[in-house]
């Protein structure tokens, strides 16, 4: 997207999602702070970080759909195909491969062929219980590759509209079948499609500057209190295919879709209003690359502070991965993303554009 075009909301919606995202990961690196009882408070809201890792990913799923849709581009041969590919896989690759190799040791995998599983995108094509469980994280790149893939295929102008309506059912049906009934597939490629379209259909209809956005917006945000607060049901880190699975499903579906559309108008209302565009334009940069690295980055600051300065309080290590762990992820993530833009992209786009 061209800078004249540039879209304020979307650099706010990145940053909430990613600062979501990685306060939802730190737990796993200190203690369950949303459990407010381990400072002598007696609340606990736990419930929230749980559903926080569907609503920071929904908002950066939604926004690839909105933005990757926001010429309304259609490709005649499938040449122009070819060409979008390359662009968005050069544009994510790379550094999800630098991810890679550094994930195969904090995470310590060493099966060979579960590495090669994930480097062709393929690991929630492919999930077995041997091989490609994903790497958590890193899953989020074969999820977006998929989504790309489809996008390419329905955007095709040689396809009539029920065909592109067919299409975009099985894109969503068989990978839900093949994993219900096989454990083959990975059920995030259906749990969050209707997202990544409802994105592309945003932008392809400019759904928020029509009047029916505003009762829906109405409607949305009414669901979304709703269902979070009469909620009763145990997400955990997978739906699994009980006999609650379609409850689940849908709960999240709607969850999700009512968190996107009322957070698209709270930022847009903050874009409009607050002096932060820099800030957020910077975030919004360097949002890829935190989300790659942030794991590694507090992985290596907790490895240093247990067992090289053998500091064993859980408070302090949580206050160390803040104040210090936030501003080195943000650091090394523009560091990357710049040195990556400035002196390897453009030289990759030159030499696949020449193959």
């Amino acid at each position: 997207m061209s800078r004249s075009k540039r879209l304020p909301v979307f650099d706010w919606i990145r940053a909430v999602a990613i600062i979501t995202i990685i306060f939802h990961h730190l737990p796993n690196y200190t203690f369950n702070f949303y459990d407010l009882r381990n400072f002598g408070i007696p609340l606990d809201f736990t419930i929230v970080n749980e559903l926080s890792r569907y609503l920071g990913l929904s908002l950066f799923i939604f926004t690839s759909g909105y933005l990757l849709n926001a010429k309304k581009v259609y490709f005649s041969t499938w040449g122009e195909v070819l060409s979008f590919a390359k662009h968005k896989l050069i544009r994510i690759l790379p550094l999800y491969y630098l991810a890679l190799v550094i994930f195969s040791f904090t995470e310590d995998v060493r099966n060979p062929i579960k590495l090669l599983i994930h480097a062709l995108g393929l690991q929630l094509i492919f999930t077995t219980q041997t091989h490609s469980i994903p790497i958590r994280t890193l899953w989020f790149v074969g999820l977006i590759t998929v989504y790309y893939f489809i996008f390419a295929v329905v955007k095709s102008s040689n396809l009539d509209r029920g065909f592109r309506i067919y299409i975009l059912v099985l894109s969503w049906a068989i990978p839900l079948f093949l994993n219900g009934y096989f454990d083959l597939t990975d059920y995030r490629i259906s749990l969050y499609w209707a997202i990544f379209w409802f994105g592309v259909l945003c932008s392809e209809k400019h759904l928020p500057r029509l009047k029916i956005w505003r009762p829906l917006s109405q409607v949305s945000a009414a669901l979304f209190v709703a269902v979070f607060v009469g909620i009763d049901v145990d997400f955990g880190p997978l739906i699994g295919s009980d006999s609650t699975f379609i409850l689940k499903y849908l709960l999240l579906n709607i969850f999700m879709l009512s968190f996107v559309i009322s957070a698209y108008n709270v930022c847009y209302w903050l874009a409009q209003r607050l002096r932060f565009q820099p800030g957020m334009k910077f975030i919004a940069y360097i949002s890829y690359c935190m989300y790659l690295f942030h794991r590694p980055v507090w992985y290596v600051m907790r490895e240093l502070l247990v067992n090289q300065f053998s500091i064993d309080s859980p408070y302090f290590i949580l206050a160390a991965l803040i104040v210090g762990g936030l501003p080195l992820i943000m650091a090394l993530s523009y560091g990357l993303q710049v040195a990556y833009d400035r002196y390897f992209r453009q030289h990759l786009l030159a030499a696949f554009k020449m193959a």
